[in-house]
This record gives C-alpha cells, structure tokens and sequence, in this order.
C-alpha cells in the first residue's frame, strides 16, 4: 500500500528528530564524561600537591606545615566534589571517613578542658579531619582513573624521599639523615627513619608490579628505586619495617595468581632489596663525623620535643641510646600511657597535651608521645578517644576486606597496613605528610571498592 505524500514527509521528519535527539543523547554523554575525567585530572592535581607539598615540608611535623595541609585538604575535597559530588557523598559515608570525622571533631572540642594549648586541639582536630578530607578526595579519583595515577605518585615520592635520605647521610647532613646512639640513619623530609621506611615499604608492591611492564624505561626505574628502598631499610634501623617489607613480598609471593605478580618478579624484587640493603651497608654504614663526638649530637626525639615546646635552641645533650630490650622500651611508655589516661579516664587531658600530662609518669627521659595510637587517644580523649582508636583500626581493616579491585589492594594496601602497624609501636600519626599518605592509599582502595561503585 502506498502512503500519502503528506504521510511520507511526517515519518521523515519523525526520523530526523529522533536521529537528532539521539545523537544529542550521545554528545551530552560522552560531556560528561569528558567532564568527569577532566575533573578527576584536575583533583589528582591538588592531591599530590596536598600531599607532596606537606611530605616535602618537613613531613608535616610543625604547626606552620599543618595549617598549610587543613588548607590545601579543604580546597581538594571542594574540587572534587564538584565534579563528582555522589561519589564524593558515597565515600563521606564510608566508616574511615566517618571516624576520622568524629575523631577530629571530639579533639576540637576538647579544647574546653584540655591542660595544654587550645589551639593546639584545634589545630590536631583540624589536621585529623583533613584526612578524612583526603580520603574522600582520593576515593572520588579513583573511583573514576582507577589505582594506578596514585601508586604511580606513591612509587616517585617513595624514590625522590630514599634519594633525599641516603644524600643526607652520605653527607653526614641534617635534618633528612639523623644521628642516633652515634649512627647516621637516612629520615628524608619526614627527619625520623622509621616513617622513611614505612614509605619506602608501602611502595614495594608498586615498584614490583612495575618491574613486569614492557616500557624498559619503567623496568629500569623501578629497579633503581627498588635499589634504593632496600639501602633505607638496611640504613634506617626499623625492624618493623624490615618485618612488614618480608611479610608482603611473603603475601604476594603466596597470592601470584590473584595479585598478577609472577613469583619470579616477586623474587627479583626482593634481590634488589638485599643488594640495595647490602650495598648501603657497606658503602654508606653510619658514623659519626671526623672530630664530632656522641654527645655533640640528640636524639630527633629530644630535638622535637624542644622544638614542640618552643626552645630558642636544641639542647646538646647526649643521644638516647638504642634499648636493647625486645620492645625498645616501649613497655614503659604504654605503661606511662596507661597511668595517664587513669588519672582522667572519662574525658582525658585533651588533644594535643599528651606530653604535659604524662611527665610525672615518664621518669627521666621523657618522650612527646606515647608510642601506641589507641592508648594516647585514651589518655587526651578519654573512654571515646580510646573506642574512636579502636574504631581507626576496624574501620582500616573494613576498606581492606570490601577492597573488590585486587590490583589496589595490592597496590595501596601495603601503605595502609603499614601505617596502621607503625602506629602500635611509635607517633608516625603525628607527620601529616604520612598520614596524608596514608589516607589517600585507604580513600583509593574505598573508590575502586564496590561499596563506593554502587552509591556513586
């Protein structure tokens, strides 16, 4: 049958409309997207600056370093939730972000009791929360780029801080090498060479999968700066990081099928660490400079406690010598911990004055802080600091068990283990440059998580 000329016109023009609107449908998805991808770009942007620039001013120790993180957090998280916002509301309600929330909250409002500075409780309430700022930032990044941008950044912050240390101390210079019990130890920008080398073992698994790209260009780097990462671990003299750095080449060896890292790879990685921790045995082995005595040096935790309390000048007296005991003396430091948050167990003595409350406790060499994150939460914030610290750790361990992506999790999760470990037995909390760190490896794992994938 044939159709009416007016017939004919009208399905034509039906078909254009409708070849228009879809083509319209089209461009305004593949905006989007272009849109999404820009703005995740100009997120990952802020983020290393957040981090690199905090890192790189003295680990984010200092008050001045601090301020200028709660700044540049707070203008990372505002970027990216504006280009997008779901996921940035998905990973806000995520557990981490949430008691990383609460727990800076509860600091600024100890400042109505605390026995020390209130803008000091302020400011450490501000700082912990700007890790929840990073964590959410990170986690609507990734959830759109995926994990590797950011391990890439880990892998060259982790090279660039091993150079920066192993410099230092071949040159015998502070602060990025310290003098501890008359040894020269690489510290980096963070001045402390227990927290170099969680960096350097957070970046192990990264560097590894990098070694089995087909770029020789990355092999080469990778092996360079594998290298490297073990003349820090043999130089910096932490045996936890020593442990951890067994323990996930151990983990990835175990799980090659499901990580993707061939067990080969896994040993010629930790070859290089050994040749890396050997060499700088050998040829950078601590000492101290020609006509400098022991006691013409102090420990970088007599020095920060100076500096934390406003001395005009380091005082010259003699290094803590290392402890000999299993636990390095920590037992009387949780001990002191303990009978601190005693002498307030409700409220505590408030953020940030963990040091003036624990001195009658401490004896004759006191340190700043307690050396176990739960317990000094305990003695500043009292019964919910402690329960918000244990919180921490369930929270941590709640984005490693929902992780579905297993290329991140092995990628971010080495850092966001060992961060955590490190804070049962020393103040690595405390350096904002890690932490920071630290709360864009557990953000990164949250977005490429279903949890995340599901909200958004």
């Amino acid at each position: 049958m044939n159709l009416a000329p007016a017939s004919r016109t009208s399905i034509s023009r039906f078909h254009q409309i409708l070849t228009r609107s879809t083509n319209r449908d089209r461009d305004s998805s593949k905006i989007g997207r272009d849109r999404h991808s820009a703005g995740a770009a100009a997120t990952g942007v802020a983020l290393a600056i957040t981090v690199g620039l905090t890192v790189f001013s003295g680990g984010g120790f200092n008050d001045a370093s601090q301020a200028t993180f709660i700044a540049l957090a707070g203008v990372t998280l505002l970027l990216a939730a504006s280009f997008n916002g779901s996921a940035t509301i998905a990973a806000l309600r995520s557990p981490p972000a949430l008691t990383l929330g609460a727990l800076g909250a509860l600091c600024i409002v100890s400042a109505a009791w605390t026995i020390g500075d209130p803008v000091t409780s302020v400011r450490w309430g501000l700082t912990i929360m700007s890790y929840g700022a990073v964590f959410i930032a990170t986690a609507t990044f990734t959830r759109v780029l995926g994990p590797w941008p950011l391990a890439a950044g880990i892998a060259v912050l982790a090279a660039i801080e091993a150079i920066l240390g192993v410099r230092a101390l071949a040159m015998h210079a502070l602060p990025d090498a310290e003098l501890i019990g008359g040894v020269w130890r690489p510290g980096g920008t963070f001045e402390y060479p227990p927290a170099l080398a969680i960096l350097e073992v957070g970046a192990i698994p990264i560097l590894s999968y990098a070694m089995a790209r087909e770029s020789r260009l990355v092999v080469g780097a990778s092996v360079a700066a594998t290298v490297l990462a073990g003349a820090v671990l043999g130089l910096a003299g932490s045996r936890l990081g020593v442990g951890l750095a067994v323990v996930f080449l151990a983990i990835m060896a175990l799980t090659s099928r499901a990580s993707g890292i061939s067990r080969i790879t896994v040993a010629g990685t930790a070859a290089l660490l050994i040749v890396g921790a050997l060499a700088g045995s050998v040829l950078l082995n601590g000492h101290l400079a020609p006509g400098a005595t022991a006691g013409d040096y102090t420990s970088p935790h007599v020095r920060r406690t100076s500096h934390a309390r406003g001395a005009s000048k380091v005082q010259r007296t003699p290094p803590i010598r290392p402890r000999s005991d299993l636990l390095h003396g920590r037992a009387h430091e949780w001990d002191a911990a303990l009978r601190t948050w005693l002498d307030r167990p409700l409220l505590g003595a408030g953020a940030g004055s963990y040091y003036e409350a624990s001195l009658p406790y401490q004896g004759s060499a006191p340190t700043l802080y307690a050396h176990d994150l739960p317990l000094e939460l305990a003695a500043e914030l009292g019964v919910l600091g402690l329960l918000m610290g244990v919180a921490l750790y369930v929270a941590c361990g709640w984005t490693i068990a929902t992780a579905s992506d297993g290329t991140a999790l092995i990628l971010l999760g080495a850092t966001v283990v060992a961060f955590m470990a490190s804070n049962l037995v020393d103040w690595t909390w405390h350096l904002a440059g890690l932490g920071a760190l630290w709360a864009a490896c557990a953000g990164g794992l949250a977005g490429c998580g279903l949890q995340i994938a599901r909200r958004a």
